[in-house]
């Protein structure tokens, strides 16, 4: 499952010549292991379990662009700035958990 939305607003202000400014969001459920919904211990034969995560990986993501023309072989346009949130719990050993957002810079 995957909760996100999108918002755009674009003003045309000449032919050749228009602002765009936007959000962006996203962020999918985790996804639980199988494995951990069985209580038997022989459940993975003879292997140990050594990791076992809850990664979610999501999204937010603003951006201004201005589309025109300086000539008929040039263009401009603008910039998103997308902020990523990595948030990783692990079942195993706890203490490795962590949560982080990392931002970056794109043209658009």
């Amino acid at each position: 499952m995957v909760d996100g939305g999108n918002a755009t607003y674009i003003h045309r202000l000449k032919d050749y010549f228009e602002f765009l400014a936007g959000l962006r969001t996203r962020r999918p459920t985790p996804i639980k292991p199988r494995h951990y919904s069985s209580k038997n211990p022989n459940y993975h034969g003879p292997f140990q379990t050594i990791t076992s995560n809850n990664a979610t990986i999501g999204v937010i993501a603003l951006y201004v662009a201005i589309n025109g023309g300086v000539s008929s072989h040039l263009r401009y346009y603008g910039l998103r700035h997308d902020e990523i949130a990595f948030d990783n719990q692990d079942l195993v050993n706890p203490a490795s958990s962590f949560a982080r957002w990392v931002g970056d810079n794109n043209p658009v």
